[in-house]
C-alpha cells in the first residue's frame, strides 16, 4: 500500500512538471519567449488548475464506475492496480465528504454562536448605559440635604440599619460601576 501512496504521489509530481513544460512550449511556439506579462502568468496558472480539475474529475469518474461495477459484484477480485487504486481513492473520497459535512457543521455552530456573542455584547451595552444613568441619578439624589434631614428624624435603633444598608449600596454601586468601566469623566 506504501508503493501505491509513493507511486500516487510521484505521478502527481511529474503530471505537474508536465502541464508546465507544455505551458511553456505553448508560449514558446506563441513567440513570446519569456512569459512576462502578469496576465498570461495568471492565465497559465489558472490553465493548469483547470486541466487539473478535469484530470480528477475524470479519475473520480472511473473510480466510481469501478467501485459502482465492484459493489455490484462482489465476488470479483480486485486484480489490477487500477482497481486497488479506485478503492482507495473512494476511500479517500468518502473521508473527505464526512470532513467537508463535519466543517459545515462547524462553521454552522461558529455562526450560531457568533450572533449570540453579538447579541450579548448588546444586552451588555444597554445594561453598562442603565447603570451609568442610574448612578448618574443616584449621585445627583445624594447630593441633595433633604436626605440628611429625613435620616435624623428615623429613629436611632432603624436609623443605624439604614444607615449599613446605605453603605452596603455604596459599595455595591461602587463594585459595578468599577465592573462595567463607568468612567465619571465621560
Amino acid at each position: 500500500m506504501e508503493r501505491v501512496q509513493e507511486l500516487e504521489r510521484e505521478h502527481v509530481q511529474l503530471y505537474g512538471e508536465l502541464l508546465k513544460a507544455l505551458d511553456k512550449l505553448y508560449q514558446l511556439q506563441r513567440g513570446h519567449g519569456r512569459i512576462r506579462d502578469k496576465d498570461a502568468e495568471s492565465t497559465l496558472a489558472t490553465r493548469r488548475q483547470l486541466q487539473m480539475s478535469i484530470e480528477k474529475s475524470a479519475a473520480m469518474i472511473r473510480t466510481l464506475e469501478r467501485l459502482l461495477k465492484y459493489e455490484g459484484n462482489p465476488d470479483m477480485g480486485l486484480t489490477t492496480t487500477e482497481d486497488l487504486l479506485a478503492l482507495r481513492l473512494g476511500k479517500l473520497m468518502q473521508e473527505n465528504y464526512e470532513m467537508d459535512y463535519d466543517v459545515a457543521e462547524f462553521m454552522k455552530r461558529e455562526d450560531k454562536v457568533r450572533q449570540e456573542l453579538r447579541e450579548e455584547r448588546l444586552q451588555y451595552s444597554r445594561l453598562t448605559t442603565r447603570l451609568r444613568e442610574l448612578s448618574d441619578k443616584i449621585n445627583s439624589q445624594k447630593d441633595t440635604p433633604d436626605e440628611s434631614d429625613k435620616i435624623k428624624s428615623i429613629p436611632t435603633l432603624g436609623r443605624s440599619e439604614i444607615i449599613d444598608q446605605n453603605e452596603r449600596i455604596e459599595e455595591l454601586l461602587i463594585a459595578l460601576k468599577i465592573h462595567g468601566g463607568y468612567d465619571p469623566m465621560l
